[in-house]
């Protein structure tokens, strides 16, 4: 009974023994990648059931290019996989397996992300500062790990809610806002207020995480001065704040911020408008101001399609217009070759070139699809390319010309280029292109042209030999449709064709013809022609009287026949006499052809059997 019980134990225990002692590795669970404020993170759990001696390795890839490493040899169930060729618009897959000693785990892949659209974009810092009755809400966007928050979401809005302590229920919402300060008026003096902010975009469909709630208590101080400039200065309203140009090679737009609490129950519209900076420093021309965008209710304005020259120094003018009311106008100086952005390459392609690569690179493009390079004639390109493989390194490489090539690269391997546009005289740079990767080519083996050599000629061989063999066959089957083997007998061809000499038989008009015209035919053998030699019956003797010698005679013929039926001959052993030679030679016919019951008379003996053949005689 013991024994029994110590080998259901030791069974039992090698059954629940982990997967690492069989000899077969688990693989990691629950493989997920993240990402927040634009990083890039591989999570993992452990395999179930195994030592804490193991380590991991981890790899990444993109929609267009092969896995990289990540992290090697980790004992964290985590991995940050941001590196300098990760860009904000890259979809990436991530995968992991588990290391114990020299065996490995199979890999586990992950979920696919897109940062721009699926990061999770972390909560604004917001302040508020107490301005009488009125509160002033300052709102920061939260850091990015890749670029900054404005480059990635051009157009980000803030959605702000506030509410008077203790009553959320009740809370306000305003929504849609750009500008980063924003002014709560018509407050209850002397209440302390709370605000929460959270950033919605376009590009990313998640909002951001709400802001931590910030509390804030209202005056009087300012509210009975601010009656009393009100009084004073009658109803000029608070002009624009915050001008900034976004822009991108010829693509400008002006944006700025406007205080709300101004406007009070009236709609606020801005009036944009331009001059150049020269016309504004002459003593003897009045400045004729251009206008961009007139009584638009947007806090922005697109200056793209007003044609500013790129080298040109101008200078921008805003103001906000409420219930026939003007503010006063802000300015900004603006020279697009000084404050405009670079824009990156238009395009760039990979080509093989034996062992290196052909880079070839589109210019930047203006907004009127032209090259960048008529504005910037000493723009350069920045290329940076390494080796797709483990602990790569970047190498770095300048051009001004669009097509370049890559030296001392590797044959049969892989590499990754990006490339950025830049010009030295205000040290402009643009982002980097998303990677592009291409394998290199090399000499082809001697080996391998030969295979390919006889692989041809094997190709071209059977080909041939198909060719021929189809056209023998069709040789042969158009032979034997209209030119065929067995022709038809004279008298079917009398019959059949409509003349004597003609080879091509007449068609059959109605049924009834044709049934009148076939009839069965009846082949049969042609008769077989006994065949003997003709002789003069008077030379015959008479036969022996005694009946014994004749019939011995008789049987010794047809034993010697041994069954045969055939022609004999009587020779000496007949009773026959033989016959003359000259007697042989008479008559007009030597030889023919009779029935044996034409020469019964002739021999004066019995009628032979039709089974005892045919007899051989002289004449």
């Amino acid at each position: 009974m013991s024994a029994t019980i110590t080998a259901f134990v030791l069974t039992l225990s090698t059954l629940c023994r982990p997967t690492e002692l069989l000899g077969i590795l688990s693989s990691p669970t629950n493989v997920h990648l993240t990402s927040d404020n634009m990083n890039l993170v591989l999570r993992w759990n452990p395999p179930k059931g195994v030592s804490n001696n193991l380590v991991y390795r981890t790899e990444y890839r993109t929609s267009i290019t092969p896995y990289t490493v990540g992290c090697v040899n980790i004992s964290t169930l985590e991995c940050d996989l941001i590196n300098p060729f990760i860009t904000e618009s890259g979809k990436y897959t991530g995968r992991v397996r588990a290391q114990l000693g020299s065996e490995s785990s199979a890999w586990v892949e992950s979920n696919n992300i897109t940062l721009d659209k699926e990061t999770i974009i972390g909560s604004p810092n917001v302040s508020l500062l107490s301005n009488g009755a009125n509160i002033e809400v300052s709102i920061k966007d939260p850091v990015m790990v890749i670029s900054t928050f404005r480059n990635i979401y051009i157009h980000a809005a803030y959605n702000i809610t506030y509410w008077k302590e203790s009553q959320k229920d009740k809370a306000k919402h305003i929504s849609n806002i750009q500008q980063n300060r924003v002014v709560l008026a018509d407050l209850e003096p002397w209440t302390k207020y709370c605000v929460q902010v959270q950033i919605k975009t376009q590009r990313n469909l998640n909002p951001s995480m709400s802001s931590r709630t910030v509390c804030e208590s209202t005056t009087n101080e300012i509210h009975c001065s601010a009656v009393t400039t009100l009084a004073a200065v009658g109803p000029e309203l608070a002009p624009p704040k915050d001008l900034i140009p976004i822009t991108l090679n010829t693509n400008y737009t002006l944006t700025w911020n406007w205080d709300q609490s101004h406007a009070e129950s009236h709609a606020v519209t801005f009036t944009t408008q331009y001059v150049g900076k020269f016309k504004l420093e002459s003593k003897k021309i009045s400045p004729n101001w251009s206008t961009a965008c007139e009584e638009m209710s947007d806090r922005s304005c697109d200056l793209t399609m007003l044609g500013l020259h790129y080298l040109g120094i101008y200078v921008l003018r805003v103001r906000a217009n409420a219930n026939g009311n003007h503010s006063k106008w802000v300015q900004l100086e603006f020279c697009p070759d000084k404050d405009a952005a670079l824009g990156p390459p238009a395009k760039v392609d990979l080509a093989p070139a034996g062992s290196d690569l052909d880079v070839f690179i589109s210019d930047p493009l203006t907004s009127t699809n032209t090259s960048m390079r008529e504005n910037l004639s000493e723009m350069y390109y920045h290329i940076l390319y390494w080796e797709h493989s483990e602990d790569s390194k970047a190498k770095e490489l300048s051009s001004k010309t669009n097509m370049v090539t890559l030296p001392d690269l590797k044959a049969w391997t892989w590499y990754c280029v990006r490339v950025q546009s830049c010009n030295k005289f205000y040290d402009k740079r643009s982002n980097f292109t998303s990677p592009q990767c291409l394998q290199t080519q090399g000499n082809i083996p001697w080996w391998q042209i030969s295979l390919y050599f006889a692989g041809s000629l094997v190709t071209c061989f059977l080909v041939m030999l198909l060719l021929i063999y189809s056209s023998f066959r069709c040789y042969k089957t158009v032979k034997a449709t209209f030119y065929p083997s067995d022709q038809l007998s004279t008298h079917f061809k009398e019959y059949l064709c409509d003349s004597r000499g003609s080879e091509i038989p007449r068609l059959l008009t109605a049924v009834s013809e044709s049934e009148l015209l076939c009839d069965n035919l009846v082949i049969c053998d042609q008769p077989t022609v006994l065949e003997i030699h003709n002789f003069c019956p008077d030379d015959v003797a008479a036969p022996p009287s005694d009946p014994e010698s004749d019939t011995s005679g008789r049987h010794s013929r047809q034993n010697s026949s041994s069954g045969d039926s055939g022609v004999y001959s009587t020779g000496g052993s007949s009773n026959l006499p033989q016959l003359n030679s000259s007697q042989t030679s008479t008559g007009t016919e030597d030889l023919e052809q009779v029935k044996m019951k034409e020469m019964t008379p002739g021999l004066k003996s019995k009628l032979l059997t039709a089974d005892e053949g045919i007899v051989d005689m002289c004449v």
